[in-house]
């Protein structure tokens, strides 16, 4: 019995984690992901505040600032060619797309998103800022990782949980059984046990009532024989 209420105890636990871990592990990669675009929005309206008007023009001064981490940014003209910062010399098919809206997507290992600069509406350059795809994937990882952590701390606290409280409950058990033994060889010095679990412990007072009636009938009997 001690197995099996250890094994109840232990399994409603790894349950437990699976339903709540699985949905939050996925809604953890979906956010960093999401992070992570946001990202690189922020370092393409960084850039895209410190250009001049004439960006787009042959001989234009373009000064990207330093961004940290493993951003690559970069300037294209309307033509697809790179004009300042890091990142392919021709654009990429995302920051070739027409059109004055901000896009993403993945590129081989990358995730770019192309933003582009608007002129008296007019697209004349585009700011292109690309992050490895390991990047984010390497944060999920970390966070799911800190939340496996948990899960394996509830489950060392549910086994010592489980092997404390089948212990409490597998010995008046036992007791009560030793009891119905000692019964059924006659002995009917039975005293109650307390447990502290009211069900054992009415168990216990029941089969002490009974050997004291059982005596107290065997005592008649061998009265009534004497006489």
């Amino acid at each position: 019995m001690r197995r099996r209420i250890l094994t109840a105890i232990i399994g409603v636990v790894v349950l437990a984690t699976l339903v709540l871990t699985v949905p939050l592990a996925i809604v953890l990669a979906n956010r960093k992901q999401a992070d992570a675009v946001t990202e690189l929005e922020r370092a393409a309206e960084r850039t895209a505040a410190v250009l001049e008007p004439d960006v787009g023009t042959s001989g234009a001064q373009i000064s990207i600032p330093r961004e940290e981490g493993a951003l690559d940014v970069a300037v294209y003209d309307a033509n697809g060619r790179r004009l300042a910062g890091r990142g392919p010399d021709v654009a990429d098919s995302i920051t070739r797309t027409q059109g004055i809206s901000t896009r993403d997507g993945t590129v081989g290992d990358q995730r770019v998103l192309a933003r582009p600069v608007v002129i008296d509406g007019k697209r004349v350059a585009t700011i292109r800022v690309a992050e490895a795809t390991s990047e984010a994937s390497e944060r999920a990882r970390n966070d799911v990782l800190l939340l496996l952590g948990f899960d394996v701390m509830a489950l060392t606290v549910a086994v010592i949980v489980g092997a404390v409280l089948s212990g409490r409950l597998a010995r008046p058990l036992r007791a009560v059984r030793d009891d119905a033994v000692r019964l059924g060889d006659g002995d009917f010095t039975i005293g109650e046990r307390a447990s502290g679990v009211e069900e054992i412990d009415e168990t216990s007072r029941a089969l002490a009532h009974t050997a004291g009636r059982l005596e107290a009938v065997l005592q008649r009997e061998r009265t009534f024989s004497a006489n």
